[in-house]
């Protein structure tokens, strides 16, 4: 029987920003959190609004800021003047840095106007480390299909947003 040794130094080597990006980017599941509290919805659009919301996170999370264009709402790109260009650039910008995962600790449901609010608690990476943010969504249903307008609370007096 053969013995697999790991030579640890060349490991404890491995520069943290490169950790960082590894652990940013891998494509991870569970990253929204009680999800329970979506139960009222009925069970096809209750997973497909999880699944759009994972996606929301991970794309995030991968700095795939073109494929995240594609899950918002008309109203928040008109709201906010962005083009698939401008949503990219501002995002790339770090203003509110990169969503790791988020907490649902409410929902409202609005099925008759499309509409479901999301308030939730975040984990986001911010200047090198994780804080704790306050983000609320609002789904959005076009079409058989879940789209995100979103704001951040910022809520700490050290984080400003620019």
């Amino acid at each position: 029987m053969s013995t697999i040794q790991l030579n640890h130094s060349k490991v404890s080597h491995l520069p943290l920003a490169v950790a960082i990006f590894i652990f940013l980017a891998m494509p991870a599941f569970g990253q929204v959190k009680n999800t329970k509290k979506l139960s009222r919805l009925p069970p096809p659009l209750r997973e497909r609004l999880i699944q759009r919301l994972e996606l929301f996170v991970q794309y995030d999370r991968a700095r795939e800021y073109g494929k995240q264009f594609d899950l918002l709402s008309r109203s928040y790109l008109e709201s906010n003047k962005f083009d698939r260009e401008a949503y990219v650039e501002f995002k790339r910008k770090g203003i509110r840095g990169t969503l790791l995962e988020i907490k649902i600790y409410d929902v409202a449901l609005h099925l008759k106007d499309n509409y479901v609010e999301i308030p939730a608690s975040a984990k986001t990476m911010y200047q090198g480390r994780v804080v704790d943010d306050s983000w609320n969504f609002t789904a959005h249903l076009r079409d058989g299909e879940w789209y995100f307008d979103y704001a951040w609370i910022d809520r700490s007096e050290e984080r400003r947003v620019g």
